[in-house]
């Protein structure tokens, strides 16, 4: 019977999956029941609700011995609702997900692979975003990994008072940068993220002009809902520069404490 769900499951999952990318998520087996096999379809957003009922609808209609329940789930709740859900063991069947959210629900094991099955049906060019293809399984731990390329606007100004002079300084210059960046899931809603940015113009390409530019960051987050988190971390900030005459640097590091909203 288990197997049989699974197919069942891999068909809605087929027959919805040009409104999402639908994770399938990994409950105990259906029971065995007379009549259409029912499975539940959560929705976790603001927008799109009706059409995703009027999906489910057509779906079941088409299939007659398969009833789709559409669960709506409040988006400003979705990680504490599902977390809650998928501990107890009352998850939906498979639902529509966000690729912000899928490394924290797979973690711990919650989500069914579909990998095999979308790649094999075709569908995955159609439904699967490529942002959704950053996130992967490493030896069962959810990582994410990624690369950073930006520029910076960088404005120093140094000023020396005494009672006898008054000096001022000041440095202006756009600073491109890359780096990378990497992420994993304690738990889910707890992740630790790290990113390094540099650039760096040596002294042996010139004479007279020579810079460097490196920015640390490693903090944790922890997300209350999917809107609202916090964030503590350790940043360490380093620029110095060297143009003909004129020369500065710059250091800073230390832990900080910072409020994560999203919308």
């Amino acid at each position: 019977m288990a197997d049989q769900h699974q197919a069942i499951r891999r068909t809605v999952l087929r027959g919805l999956g040009a409104a999402a990318a639908m994770p399938v998520v990994g409950t105990s087996p259906a029971r065995a029941q007379a009549g259409p096999a029912k499975i539940t379809f959560g929705w976790p957003f603001a927008n799109g609700t009706q059409g995703v009922e009027e999906l489910a609808k057509r779906f079941s209609e088409e299939k007659k011995s398969i009833q789709v329940e559409v669960q709506v789930i409040p988006q400003a709740q979705v990680i504490p609702r599902l977390t809650t859900a998928f501990a107890g063991g009352q998850a939906p069947d498979c639902m529509g997900m966000s690729d912000a959210w899928l490394v924290q629900f797979a973690t711990p094991g919650w989500l069914e692979n579909l990998e095999g099955e979308l790649n094999s049906s075709g569908l995955d060019k159609q439904i699967v975003p490529a942002s959704m293809q950053l996130a992967r399984l490493v030896k069962g731990q959810a990582h994410y990994v990624g690369f950073i390329v930006e520029a910076k606007y960088t404005d120093v100004t140094a000023t020396l008072a005494t009672p006898i002079i008054n000096e001022f300084a000041r440095a202006e210059a756009p600073i491109p940068a890359i780096g990378g960046t990497g992420r994993v899931y304690i738990v889910p809603a707890i992740s630790v993220t790290g990113e390094l940015t540099f650039f760096r113009i040596p002294s042996s390409i010139s004479e007279d002009y020579h810079a460097h530019y490196t920015d640390f960051d490693l903090y944790g987050t922890v997300n209350f809902t999917g809107n609202v988190g916090a964030q503590i971390g350790y940043r360490s900030f380093d620029v110095g520069y060297l143009v003909k005459r004129d020369t500065g640097a710059f250091t800073v590091k230390g832990l900080y404490f910072g409020i994560v909203a999203r919308y």
